[in-house]
Order: C-alpha cells, then structure tokens, then sequence
C-alpha cells in the first residue's frame, strides 16, 4: 500500500512539473525578508528562456532579477506586496525591464497565503506582454490623434446625431449651433444619409457665421456611423476672392491697353501713307529732278517708315489674337512656292550683311492647308530674325520635311545662340534677345511671340533648339494638306532642289 501510495504521488508530482513547463510563463513563490526584499522560495526553469537568467542565481539574489526593471516599476511591485501583507488580496502589477538585450513587458499575478506558523508567501506567474503592450500603445497613440488634430473632426450616428466633436470642433459647433449629442444641420444630415455604411465620401463647403469650411464627409463601409473631417478656410477663400477681383482688374486694364494700342496703331497708319507716298514720289521724281544728297536722305527716311509701320503691323497683330478676332483664311499652299518666294523678299537684306540662305526641301514639294498671308509671315519673321541678328557673312538653312500627317519647317543659323534662360522665354510677348548685332535694330519684341500664335492657330506647334556658341534651330509644323494613307511609306529623302538660294 505505501508503494502505490508512492507511485501515485511521483505520477502526480510528474504531472504538476509538466503543466508548469508548459505554461507561457514562469511559476513562481516567494516570501518576505524582515528588511522588506523578497526571497524567492521556487522559480520554474522557463524563467532561463523568459529572463535569460538562471533560478538558482535569481534564489539566491533576488535583486539579480529584480534590479533588471525599472526603478518606477520596482517601486510599485514592492508597495503592492507591502499592501498585500495586510489585506492578503491578490496582487497584479505590470512592469518593464531589460531582458536579452531588449526592453521587455511582463505582467506577474500573485495571491498570498498566510501559512500555520505565520509567514505569508505568495504564489504566482510572470508573462511576457512586450508585443500586447506594443499594440496597446498603439491603439492609445490612435486614440488620441482626433483629440490632438486641431482641425474640427466630428462623428455622428445613424439618426445624426452628433456623439463626438474634438476639441478643434469647438468653433464649428458653435458656428453650427450644435453641441454633442443633437442632430446635424439639415445640408449635413441629408449627406450622412446619403452616404451612411456605403464606404464613400463627399466634400462641401459651407459658410458658419464668418468663417467657412471644408468638410469631407467620409463613411465606413458597413457602419452605423459617419466621420466629418473640416478644415477653415477662410484665409484661403478671402485671397481667392481678393485674387478673382485682381485678375478682373488686370483683364479690364489689359483690354484698354489693347484698345488703346490698337486704336493708335490705326490713326498712326494714315499719316504714315501720307509720309510714304510723299518720300516715294519725291525718290521717284514726280515732284522733280532731285540731288543725291537728299535722295539718300529721302531713302532713310522710307526706310525708317517702312520699320515704323511694321512695329504698328505687329501691335494690331497681338492686340487682335489677345482679343480672340485674328481671322484666317485657310487654302491650299505649295510650300517651295512660297518659301522661294520668301527667301527671294528678304534677298537685299541678307545681301547686305554677306549672309548666305539655303533652302533644302523634300523631291516632291508638300503642301500645307493655311493663310497665305500669316504662313508668310510666320516664315519671314523667323528668316528675318536669323538675318536681323546672326553676324555679317553667316549662314542659313531653311529645310522643309515631310513628316506623314505633318509638314516640318527648320530654320537654322550659325550665330552666337541663346542660354538657357532666353530659350525658355523666346516666344514671350515684349522679350528681347540680348544678343542683337549693331545699332538701331531692335524691334518690339513681338514677332516671334505673334509667330508663334499664328503657328498654334493654324494647328500647329513651335520650339527652338539652341545653346550659346551653337546658333539656332527654330521648328515648327503644320498640319499637312493631304496626309499619306501609306503608314509603311519610306521617309522622303532631304535634297537641295531648285528651290535652294544661296545669296554670294
């Protein structure tokens, strides 16, 4: 009988030992010091993988485990044993140490019994909480977020009901006439419904005595309840109304710079016919044998008419675009026609200054669907420019390239080039290139700001390519007349044709 008195009691024994290998924790008992330590009577071996510290060394020293937390939470495991002496409740208390190199969570509950002789010891378990406390810290950082964002964040119930307002609320509130716990207004109340459980959100803006708002009304998929995040706006809406009023004011005064350009630009021509039938009949000797001297003085002073007048041409030009009533009358132009014909125009100018042009265009000449008179333009204002201001004995090619459904017109010159900063404002109204060769020959700095309204106008699009040392490569295409239906047509080769003009 005392043996199986005995075999039971080791099975037993064996049984306890298992259930507390497996529990996620370290088992525990200990009792009191007369000087207030702890001394701990068991520790089950877990504590080695829980506390990378060994049992024996933890019953001999507590203070080898103990010292391990943190002086805040020591203090208050030893005030709860000492309250639990004398009310002998069960004790739990969570504290933080460091552990394997780490900071770690543990949470240890306790309940003491008072033995026959006296002495109280308490049995208990520490666990690791460190991942818990890491979740619940987060979810505490979250819920303050709305309280701490100072722009208004609001949530209401399926009736409407307002049942949370951050403190950044307040004014809105107020604005509102609300406080928490009463129903939304009516413009508000009728979205939430709307969108109540849908997952979707929508955005008004709307006026709370003087301030106004931005809100999103954002809800959750398959709640009951709808959150309104709002942010003031007021500031941003007071400069966007200062900003409309500026931007009517600049309308209204650009209109009447026009109106005054244009209206002076028409009373200017009449007198200057006047000026110029007067300087070509005296030149032509309708009024009589002249001498030399005044002849060449006769032809200065045509020339400079001939100048004014294309500084008047150019602000009817821009003030007609700006006010939306430049008209073209489109038809079908041979291009090597008129760009002969144009290279041609411009052949006492660049003889004048040694400048030799080049024309390169396609074996069968394209053609383009626009205003004869503005694609002249466009091209004389560019070829012109090149002449204007590359220096005396350069070059120019003008090639014209067959691109499919596009017809590609380059002017190039061998002068000093742009800089960066000249390349990204060239076609800017009034701008001028810093790089202009002799005196009296600035212009108004309109032409290539009109070309390139006239090229946009007729469907197309203009750019420059340049550096400085490196000259400039000014393009822009057309839309072409009559577009291959051939995708797979080979590009048509570049050759000098008879169109090619090379001045000596």
């Amino acid at each position: 009988m005392p043996d199986n008195c005995g075999r039971k009691i080791l099975l037993a024994e064996g049984g306890y030992q298992r259930m507390i290998a497996n529990l996620p924790g370290v088992v525990y008992q200990f009792t009191l010091r007369i000087d207030g330590s702890i001394k701990f009577l068991f520790l089950s071996d877990s504590c080695r993988e829980l506390f990378g510290l060994e049992p024996d060394c933890i019953r001999e020293d507590s203070d080898v485990l103990m010292n391990r937390f943190k002086a805040a939470d020591r203090a208050d495991f030893y005030q709860m044993i000492a309250e639990s002496v004398a009310t002998l409740q069960p004790c739990r208390w969570r504290g933080c140490g460091r552990f394997h190199d780490d900071e770690r969570w543990f949470h240890g509950v306790c309940r003491p019994e008072r033995l026959s002789n006296d002495e109280i010891v308490w049995d208990g378990m520490f666990m690791e909480v460190t991942e818990y406390r890491r979740i619940e810290q987060e979810k505490e950082q979250l819920a303050r977020f709305p309280g701490e964002d100072p722009d208004p964040v609001v949530r209401v119930n399926a009736a409407g009901v307002i049942i949370y307002a951050n403190k950044g609320a307040e004014r809105l509130l107020d604005g509102w006439g609300r406080k928490v716990g009463q129903v939304l207004p009516d413009d508000l109340f009728a979205m939430v419904g709307r969108l109540r459980g849908s997952g979707a959100y929508d955005c008004l803006e709307t006026r709370c005595k003087d301030r106004v708002y931005s809100i999103v009304v954002a809800s959750v998929k398959y709640a009951d309840y709808v959150n309104l995040y709002a942010r003031d706006i007021t500031q941003t809406k007071d400069a966007e109304n200062q900003l409309i009023k500026a931007n009517e004011i600049l309308r209204e005064h650009d209109r009447l710079k026009s109106e005054f350009v244009s209206t002076v630009s028409h009373e200017l021509r009449t007198p200057l016919c006047i000026f110029k039938n007067i300087t070509s009949n005296a030149m032509a000797g309708v009024m009589g044998k002249i001498s030399r001297k005044l002849y060449e003085s006769l032809k200065m002073a045509e020339q400079s008419i001939d100048r004014l007048s294309g500084i008047i041409s150019d602000f009817l030009d821009i003030s007609k675009i700006e006010a939306d009533c430049l008209e073209l009358n489109a038809e079908i132009i041979d291009v090597q026609t008129v760009l002969a014909e144009i290279v041609e125009s411009l052949q006492t100018l660049a003889r004048a200054k040694g400048i030799q042009i080049k024309v390169v265009s396609c074996a069968e000449s394209p053609a383009v669907n626009a205003d004869a008179d503005r694609f002249a333009q466009i091209l004389t204002n560019l070829i012109g420019n090149a002449i204007k201001f590359i220096p005396a004995n350069g070059h120019i090619t003008v090639a014209v390239k067959d691109c499919g459904n596009e017809v590609q017109f380059t002017v190039e010159d061998d002068g000093p080039g742009l800089s960066e900063q000249e390349v990204e404002k060239i076609f800017d109204r009034f701008v001028q290139i810093h790089v202009i060769t002799g005196p009296g020959e600035h212009g108004t700095g309109l032409g290539l700001a009109i070309t390139c309204k006239l090229v946009e106008m007729h469907g197309g699009r203009i750019w420059v390519e340049s550096a400085l040392g490196e000259g400039c490569r000014f393009h822009f295409v057309l839309p072409k007349c009559c577009p291959s239906v051939e995708e797979d047509r080979d590009q048509p080769e570049l050759v000098e044709t008879d169109a090619t003009v090379v001045w000596p």
